[in-house]
């Protein structure tokens, strides 16, 4: 049985790690990390406390637990994603180049100072 939760499970993981790493590549770490942090201090130690000791479920809990908040994570960043809010539309400030390289008198070579 744990082994087909798992299978069920692996592919939410790996969506949840695609979506943070697009996330990461457009430079928007902070919601992936406050997720995360929900994700595995509210949501995860909640159903643990609750599956595991209060209904007494044991180890079964634990993993149920586990798998309720990675697809929690995963649904909430598919979510996010497919509405383009994490797209920055603001154009980065390109920084200024040095005054040297805008001399017209520099050589064509590239280390030119």
């Amino acid at each position: 049985m744990f082994l087909h939760l798992e299978l069920i499970l692996l592919l939410f993981t790996k969506l949840q790690e695609i979506l943070t790493g697009a996330y990461q590549g457009a430079n928007n770490t902070k919601y992936p990390m406050y997720l995360t942090i929900i994700g595995m201090w509210l949501i995860r130690t909640g159903t643990v406390y609750l599956l595991a000791i209060v209904l007494e479920m044991g180890l079964a809990g634990v993993w149920i637990a586990i798998g309720i908040d990675i697809v929690f994570r995963a649904i909430v960043l598919w979510t996010r994603f497919n509405k383009d809010r994490w797209v920055s539309s603001t154009k980065d400030k390109v920084a200024d180049c040095d005054p040297r390289t805008r001399n017209a008198q520099l050589s064509k070579s590239v280390n030119n100072y």
